[in-house]
């Protein structure tokens, strides 16, 4: 059975409202590198734009853990919700405190 935790990032602006809605957002990995990632509002269960919740602020979404060692985790952002990079990569290195289970 895969083990899915959240990954903790940052919802940084509203590229598109209306329905569904599309925010972007952002995480750095292990070695540093910041990736962002467009998705629809729905998707990441984000609050909806018309709530006056001002940007940047923090979230969370779900991942796939592939490895855990050495305090970090592969993680992939495709599994559960099909997430992915700007660049279309989905498999990343993050450290543990990156990681939640709620």
């Amino acid at each position: 059975m895969p083990k899915i935790k959240n990954l903790k990032i940052q919802i940084l602006s509203l590229i598109e409202g209306g329905y569904p809605g599309w925010i972007l957002c952002s995480f750095q990995d292990a070695a540093g590198i910041t990736h962002l990632f467009e998705e629809k509002i729905p998707v990441v269960g984000a609050d909806d734009p018309e709530s006056g919740r001002s940007y940047p602020y923090d979230f969370q979404v779900p991942c796939e853990i592939l490895k855990e060692e050495n305090n970090i985790a592969t993680i992939d952002l495709s599994r559960p919700y099909g997430i992915e990079a700007r660049n279309g990569q989905t498999v990343f290195a993050v450290f543990f405190y990156q990681l939640s289970d709620s």
